[in-house]
Formats: structure tokens, C-alpha cells, sequence
């Protein structure tokens, strides 16, 4: 591992190395005061284009100090930035600010690739109406498997097993110590639930209740960073409610239009057992195969490499993968018998997690490093 010690390091030290030190400037302190209140600290940069304004809206996933974790991004808060509340809990500073939080951020990238906020808005993260009845569906497709005790996808009258499931041995107590490891800390440890299947084939998946589905095949033949990579980039599709909110081709909107809303009242006191079971049938086909959209996916990657990096695990690993999936399956978007379906290009994904460790772990590394030194 290029990474490894971040989770032994002293909580001061935390806090230490990842506060952006102010600009000075010349002149008496009043005059420097109000340079300081009129523009937040801006750097040369070799990542970035100078000040380069960013937005984000995302959860609020980690603190140190003043800095906040977003979309897997730094955002410091500083003396002029500006605090938004929602409508129903006034907002003041960032101690208000509770893990798991909706985090929405106006502000501009620095040469170390922290976002200086310009403006911040902070509310509780309220479950949206749809997002119910599409956990409602993703519960009644776990619990059918599990009482099956394989996975199987319906295909017409006949069911295809895609493996059965692992009751418990050494890989799967590996991929619930990597699992439990890069947890954020928002996050109830119940709230999320892994099933190992027993499959080569190179997948994993999802669901919107929090249930996650990986083949011993990428257990088998990845390492510890790898399949951090791997399961933090499901993980953040759970966290960051993709399922809600794709507009691309998610199985979940395909299977509410094509079933129609009557079949949706079998999740509902006076459906039927044979409406719940047509609903996960034609659910769990849908979602072996499918993907998210391209920004979903991208959000994904971003996250999830930010939940294997804050666990002690090496980004440079999703470099790793996915030059390894480009090797198996090619570079293209579209594999029935793969998780690429729907999903970014390999040779796109191995890019944007260049850019993410030039803008954002370069630093981060390189900061962690000097206070190893110096132990």
C-alpha cells in the first residue's frame, strides 16, 4: 500500500495539516484584516486553473478541524464565507453543521485543491417522497433472494441463478472488514448489509436500501485498496441516493414506468404477494445489469475513493482496477455480463482518478508524508 497509516495519526495532527493558512499581505494588521474579509486566500496552482470556481451539492461526510469533506472534495469555511440555513433550522457556523447533512458549496479551488466557500447552505438530509417506495422495492428483492439463498435473475418463466450466496468464510469476513473500514462515520453500521455471492464474474452491486452484492470473483482477485476502490464506489451509490436520482437509465425508473403505479401498490398494505413478487422479479433482472449515469458514476468513483482514502487505503489502487477491467472487458461502456453496463468508459474513469490525485490526494499525501517524517 502507497497509503496506509492515515487512520493511526494523531486527531491534532489531523487537524493541523489540513488548514489552509491565510495570505499575507503588506501593511499594518487592519489593512491586512480587510483584504482578508474581502476575498478568500487564492494560490498559484499547478492542478488548477487559478481560482477556479466550483459547485457542489453533495452531504457533509467528514470534519477536521475547518475543513469539511464533500463529494469527496476539501471545503474549508472560513471567517467570510457565507452560512445559509434551510427553512425550518437556522444555520450559524459550522458547528451547527452535523455529519450527513445536505452540504451545498459555492466557492473557489486553491492551488492544494481545497474549495474556499464563498457560500455554504446546511440542512438535514429529509428522505424525498419517491425515495420510500423505491427502498420498499429494493427490500422485497433482498429479502426474496436471501430466503432463496441465491441471487437469480427472471427471464420470462425461466430464472437464471447468477450464484448462490456465501453463508460466511474467509472472504467474506475480507469484505466485511474492507466494508466496515471505509464506512463514513455518519453512517449507522446496520444501514448497510453485504451478501458475497458465489460467481467469478467480475460484479457488484447496490441496492438503495443499503444492501450490497459482490461476487467472490473480485474478492478473489483483487487487493485490499482494490476492493476498498470497488466497494466504496457502491457504497457512495447507496449514500449518495443514486437511485433516487438518476435521470439516465436506472432499472428503478424503467421498472416504475414499465410495471406501472398498480403493481407499486403491492409494496402497500392491500397488495398482493403475487404484485411484491412480479415487482422484485422484474426488479432484480433489471439491476444485475443496469448502471447509473455518466455523473453518477463519476460521483461514485469521486466518493467512494475518498471513503477508501480516509480509511488508510491507497486511491492509486482505482488506477489499478480499472486498467485491469480495461483488460478484461475492453474500453467500452456496454457489457451484459459485466458491471460496465451503462458505465463509464474504463480509459474515462482511470483519467478522472489521475485528475482527482493531482488536484486532491496529491496534497493530502504529501502532507500526511512530511508528518510521518517527522515522527
Amino acid at each position: 500500500m502507497r497509503h496506509t497509516l492515515r487512520q493511526h495519526l494523531p486527531t491534532c495532527a489531523l487537524i493541523a495539516i489540513f488548514v489552509v493558512p491565510a495570505v499575507a499581505h503588506a501593511g499594518s494588521q487592519q489593512e491586512q484584516d480587510t483584504a482578508q474579509q474581502e476575498s478568500p486566500p487564492v494560490f498559484e496552482s499547478e492542478a488548477q486553473p487559478l481560482g477556479e470556481p466550483i459547485e457542489l451539492d453533495a452531504y457533509a461526510e467528514y470534519r477536521k478541524g475547518g475543513i469539511f469533506i464533500s463529494d469527496g472534495q476539501r471545503v474549508q469555511i472560513w471567517h467570510g464565507t457565507e452560512m445559509e440555513a434551510d427553512d425550518e433550522e437556522e444555520v450559524l457556523n459550522p458547528s451547527d453543521i452535523e455529519l450527513g447533512y445536505r452540504f451545498r458549496v459555492e466557492g473557489v479551488r486553491t492551488a492544494n485543491g481545497v474549495i474556499v466557500a464563498d457560500r455554504v447552505t446546511a440542512q438535514p438530509n429529509d428522505r424525498e417522497f419517491l425515495s420510500g417506495s423505491v427502498e420498499s422495492m429494493a427490500n422485497e428483492l433482498e429479502n426474496e433472494w436471501a430466503q432463496v439463498g441465491y441471487v437469480y435473475q427472471q427471464e420470462g418463466d425461466h430464472r437464471a441463478i447468477i450464484g448462490e450466496i456465501v453463508d460466511y468464510d474467509d472472504r467474506v469476513v475480507r469484505a466485511e472488514r474492507v466494508l466496515n473500514n471505509i464506512r463514513p462515520p455518519y453512517l449507522d453500521p446496520g444501514a448497510v448489509r453485504l451478501y458475497v455471492i458465489d460467481a467469478e464474474l467480475w460484479n457488484v452491486m447496490a441496492l438503495p436500501n443499503g444492501s450490497i452484492w459482490l461476487n467472490t470473483g473480485l474478492i478473489e482477485e483483487t487487493s485490499e485498496d482494490e476492493l476498498a476502490i470497488v466497494l466504496g464506489h457502491e457504497l457512495a451509490h447507496f449514500t449518495h441516493e443514486h437511485a433516487r436520482k438518476d435521470t439516465g437509465p436506472s432499472w428503478w425508473k424503467q421498472a416504475l414506468v414499465s410495471l406501472g403505479s398498480g403493481l407499486l401498490l403491492g409494496m402497500l398494505p392491500g397488495g398482493t404477494a403475487r404484485d411484491v413478487g412480479q415487482v422484485a422479479a422484474v426488479a432484480g433482472g433489471r439491476m444485475w445489469t443496469a448502471g447509473y449515469g455518466s455523473e453518477l458514476e463519476a460521483q461514485a468513483d469521486r466518493v467512494g475513493a475518498r471513503y477508501a482514502f480516509e480509511a488508510g487505503y491507497d486511491v492509486h489502487a482505482g488506477i489499478d482496477i480499472w486498467t485491469r477491467f480495461r483488460y478484461f472487458y475492453g474500453d467500452r461502456t456496454y457489457d451484459n455480463d459485466s458491471m460496465l453496463e451503462a458505465h463509464v468508459k474504463p480509459e474515462d474513469r482511470i483519467e478522472n482518478i489521475k485528475h482527482e490525485i493531482e488536484i486532491n490526494y496529491r496534497f493530502e499525501i504529501a502532507e500526511l508524508d512530511a508528518v510521518l517524517d517527522q515522527r
